[in-house]
């Protein structure tokens, strides 16, 4: 999962504090630093989490945003955009899933 964000300029920040704005919820790390998060995105991140993201180096083009959540209980999110996803299919567990690719 580590190798999920690819990039030359990557961060990897310690959460301290959350702060919620009118459209969005700033988080604050233990840097000094922030990174404004979706409220949706935000409702799954807590204080102590690590959150590792890419930001593009002087003179590159944006490329889509990926997050990767990593909570103090060990377990992840990620949020990236799609390219392809298949249609939903029930595993032999009677779970429903979705195979997809990351766009790029």
């Amino acid at each position: 999962m580590n190798a999920a964000i690819v990039s030359v300029n990557e961060q990897r920040e310690t959460v301290m504090q959350k702060c919620q704005q009118s459209d969005a919820v700033e988080i604050t790390f233990a840097s000094g630093c922030s990174l404004r998060l979706s409220n949706f995105l935000a409702a799954y991140v807590d204080t102590g989490d690590e959150i590792k993201f890419a930001l593009p180096c002087n003179g590159q083009a944006p490329t889509a945003p990926e997050v990767l959540i990593k909570h103090g209980k060990g377990t992840y999110l990620y949020q990236a955009s799609i390219g392809y996803a298949t249609k939903p299919k029930i595993d032999k567990f009677h779970h429903p899933y979705v195979h997809a690719e990351i766009a790029g």
